[in-house]
């Protein structure tokens, strides 16, 4: 006879549904390498169904690719801001975006550190997505 050792029971988080959503083109109007608040516009309805999937309990992430940095056309900084001031107008309207990945690697970027023959993160791999639900 053996005795098999007791363990505790292990307690996991229930997941959240999550909405992956891409950035331009989707939240705002795409106008080739989006960079400055200036020039950011909303997609119309995009803050209220940002703001219907909170309301809900799903989690709202963004994944987008951002080959401008990789490119030299702005530093990654940029970025950064730019999602900030998102941040900032979704709070406005009661909405927010959980998280935001973006891939600034490139295969032919002329920044040698965002260039890769095939980034693991840069849409269509599922790079951004697999750091998400890691996260």
């Amino acid at each position: 006879m053996s005795i098999q050792p007791q363990r505790a029971p292990v307690s996991v988080p229930p997941l959240k549904p999550a909405l992956f959503l891409d950035r331009d083109g989707v939240l705002n109007e795409d106008r080739g390498f989006v960079h400055r608040w200036e020039d950011f516009v909303w997609i119309e309805g995009a803050i209220e169904t940002v703001a219907t999937f909170n309301r809900a309990g799903w989690l709202v992430i963004v994944v987008t690719n951002q080959s401008g940095v990789g490119r030299g056309y702005y530093p990654e900084s940029d970025v950064f801001v730019l999602h900030d001031r998102m941040r900032e107008d979704l709070a406005k309207a009661g909405a927010r975006i959980d998280a935001f990945y973006h891939a600034p690697q490139h295969p032919e970027a002329p920044v040698e550190a965002y260039r890769h023959p095939d980034p693991p993160l840069r849409k269509p791999n599922p790079g951004m997505i697999l750091q998400a639900l890691a996260d």
